[in-house]
């Protein structure tokens, strides 16, 4: 397999929108469950490029596609508001990736989420557990409950406030402004979207994940400030099969 920049993505239609699908695998797969990434806020496909070239290597086939971020796809109408500890754009991810297993006659698969992706890997496990099997988080939002939201939104604040900077110097908005979050092009919608994850809390629908016989490993790292280790295992500690702890 080649470079990321080599794979050629396949668009769908998805509630009126296009999306990019990008189905990777080499002809031989060590298994047939193939393998779906559920990208953070504002991550793309390139973001995941080692990772995907890792697990293609070892013969997944590897299914990653561009989220829609700040700007809500139509997939179910009629589901605004917070629903059951989660927001509607949430729920909106977790129809795009169903929606996208449809298309390409993927019956179940394991999911890996980071960051915001865990709250719809865990939502789609939840709402359609013969979809999946197991499910792997990664520095995963939406497991700490409500009261850790300030500092992710004092960060995102922050974030605005280097943006505005930016353009006040004529600087590209799209760009990063901190470790791990880029400025979307919509500051309104975007924000919005940074209150649904800040406020998620799925920890219910992570139990009942767990008790339908799922498998769920966690894996964080040390100094993570946004999700903290302390929190997560204090709070999902007995609904998570395997915890591994990277420094860094």
């Amino acid at each position: 397999m080649g470079a990321f920049s080599s794979w050629v993505p396949r668009t769908l239609t998805i509630g009126g929108h296009l999306v990019e699908v990008y189905d990777i695998g080499k002809r031989e797969l060590k298994s047939p469950i193939p393998v779906i990434i559920c990208p953070g806020f504002v991550e793309v496909p390139e973001s995941w490029s080692e990772y995907i070239e890792y697990l293609v290597e070892l013969g997944y086939r590897v299914i990653i596609f561009d989220a829609p971020d700040g700007h809500p796809l139509p997939v179910q109408p009629g589901w605004r508001g917070r629903i059951l500890g989660y927001r509607y754009i949430e729920r909106q991810k977790m129809m795009v990736l169903v929606e996208v297993m449809k298309a390409l006659d993927i019956r179940q698969a394991d999911l890996i989420g980071r960051s915001q992706g865990a709250i719809w890997a865990i939502l789609t496990a939840y709402h359609y557990p013969k979809l999946v099997r197991n499910v792997l988080l990664v520095n995963p939002a939406g497991l700490i409950g409500w009261g850790w939201h300030a500092p992710f939104l004092i960060r995102w604040l922050r974030d605005i406030r280097q943006s505005i900077r930016d353009e006040e110097h004529d600087q590209p908005t799209y760009r990063p402004v901190s470790a791990g979050t880029v400025m979307a092009r919509d500051r309104l919608a975007t924000t919005s979207e940074i209150v649904a994850i800040a406020f998620a809390k799925v920890l219910r629908q992570l139990r009942q994940v767990k008790a339908g016989g799922h498998k769920v490993a966690v894996v964080i790292t040390h100094n993570d400030r946004l999700f903290p280790i302390e929190l997560i295992e204090d709070h999902a500690c007995e609904l998570i099969d395997r915890f591994h702890v990277l420094e860094g």
